[in-house]
């Protein structure tokens, strides 16, 4: 789902639950559909969108996922009413994606190097000869996991281990690298395993 590695996104929240029930239930009562509930109360349930992404740039936006077999459905559209109009209200974009889009192993790649996503300024002033060395160490070692080049470069740069790893991320997070996108991005697996490219 390429829209969570928009390079505009800042951060992306999971789950994110909008508790203003007043204004949801208003909603409800103006569409004349009936306000989600917990199944196990009835009493009345928070909105939730799949994710809420923070923008460098526009409104955030505010996605929800829903089964495409379900698209149709009469209680899956008025939910989705529900959650455009709550994100509307708020100033947010709203947009709908399938499950089938969103439960593959690229998308949970992105959320493996969104930690990357921005850098602080230590990490930044370091990153363009870091992205250099990491590319000579790859390219020496592609049947070696990429964690003993993450913290040969931690060694080097006098950073620790999840600073230098949270610089692959950034790596991946602006596309100086890339790999199978069927393949987890696990500091255990090599460059070979992964099909990483890099593009610095």
């Amino acid at each position: 789902m390429q829209l969570l590695q928009n390079p505009l996104v800042e951060n992306i929240k999971e789950q994110y639950a909008e508790t203003d029930l007043a204004k949801t239930k208003a909603f409800a009562k103006e569409f004349k559909i009936k306000h989600p509930t917990h199944t196990w109360s009835s009493t009345d349930s928070v909105i939730t969108w799949d994710f809420l992404c923070d923008m460098k740039i526009g409104p955030r936006l505010a996605i929800s996922v829903k089964p495409r077999h379900l698209l149709n459905d009469r209680r899956t559209v008025e939910k989705l009413k529900l959650e455009k109009a709550l994100a509307l209200s708020l100033g947010y974009e709203h947009i709908i994606t399938t499950d089938d889009q969103v439960k593959t192993e690229a998308v949970q790649n992105i959320f493996r190097i969104l930690r990357g996503a921005n850098l602080e300024p230590k990490l930044s002033a370091i990153y363009p000869d870091w992205i250099t060395q990491f590319n000579l160490l790859v390219t020496d070692n592609i049947h070696t996991p990429i964690s003993v080049q993450i913290e040969k470069l931690a060694d080097r740069y006098n950073i620790n281990f999840a600073e230098s790893f949270t610089l692959m991320q950034h790596g991946f997070w602006v596309r100086d690298i890339t790999s199978d996108p069927e393949e987890p991005i696990y500091p255990e697996y090599s460059p070979y395993i992964l099909g990483m490219q890099i593009h610095a």
